[in-house]
């Protein structure tokens, strides 16, 4: 594709799918309807399409040509069960510990545009 491997393709094709959920989302919000039937059932299907790709990334960053057998299966094993402590301290974090901080953050609007301020500045910075 485009004078790229096979694997870049993959990875550029699977990043790709990560978009189309902000731009619908930006989309629906400026028409005011995220709230709809129709938004909330593409909304449902854009989420599980990113977690599937989610998945595939992490299936492709174990893929090495070069490894064994044995040693592709611990790779995909290994990653697999990075993903999921990840996945449950991801959990944990959004039942316990991101409620409070959301509130304590919204208490005051200077609070909320100084923490909206450093996230963005901090999500660009680690790009």
């Amino acid at each position: 594709m485009f004078g790229m491997g096979l694997m870049p393709s993959f990875y550029i094709a699977t990043a790709l799918t990560f978009s189309s959920t902000i731009i619908v989302v930006k989309i629906l919000s400026d028409k005011r309807e995220m709230h709809s039937l129709y938004a909330k059932f593409s909304l449902g299907i854009l989420l599980a399409q990113d977690i599937v790709a989610i998945g595939l990334l992490m299936f492709l960053s174990g893929f090495n040509a070069h490894a064994s057998s044995t040693q592709a299966l611990i790779n995909f094993l290994l990653i697999f069960l990075k993903g999921g402590i990840l996945v449950g301290i991801v959990i944990f974090l959004s039942k316990k510990v991101f409620p409070r901080v959301i509130e304590s953050i919204t208490k005051s609007p200077e609070t909320l545009f100084f923490s909206e301020s450093c996230l963005g500045i901090w999500s660009c910075g680690s790009c």
